[in-house]
């Protein structure tokens, strides 16, 4: 059995508004209807999406509409992962986006926190900083910062380069 994180690059992940009489399912459906005039920026039908309901964020009440967290990834990708799966008869458990594994890794905190806290979350990568900020009732922002210059695991950073020096 395996269990898969996609790097949130793999993903589309925003805060969207939808009209705020819909409930979950509601939503997901209207999200999926062509001809709901829903728009986003890349066809949902192409993709394997979730929607979470963001009670934190208040009702746009100009609008009539309410936030939900959708996170959408390429149908494509999803296909080439379990077919490649198959081929090595490996069962697939579990296919997630990095930031809904690191949420698992601290659920505990972040149902501790009161309804005005949040909990900020910085990924160092190699080529990138994912940045994440999380509530009681789950991701409020997902921002991806580019690397200002390439960092080289193998060299020894010292003298003016070495961060200890620094301050």
């Amino acid at each position: 059995r395996v269990a898969i994180a996609l790097p949130p690059q793999a993903s589309l992940s925003q805060i969207i508004y939808l009209p705020q009489n819909l409930d979950h399912q509601e939503a997901i459906n209207f999200v999926s209807n062509p001809s709901s005039g829903f728009q986003f920026p890349i066809s949902i039908d192409q993709t394997d999406f979730d929607l979470i309901p963001m009670n934190s964020i208040p009702l746009d009440k100009t609008n009539k509409t309410r936030p939900f967290f959708i996170s959408c990834v390429p149908r494509r990708l999803v296909d080439n992962i379990t077919n490649t799966l198959e081929e090595a008869n490996l069962e697939l458990n579990l296919l997630d986006i990095a930031f809904t594994s690191i949420e698992r890794l601290i659920n505990e905190s972040i149902n501790e926190l009161t309804s005005n806290k949040a909990i900020l979350i910085l990924e160092l990568c190699l080529e990138c900083t994912n940045f994440y900020i999380i509530n009681k009732n789950g991701p409020i922002c997902i921002k991806t910062f580019s690397a200002i210059r390439s960092f080289d695991f193998d060299k020894d950073y010292e003298g003016p380069e070495s961060l200890e020096e620094r301050s």
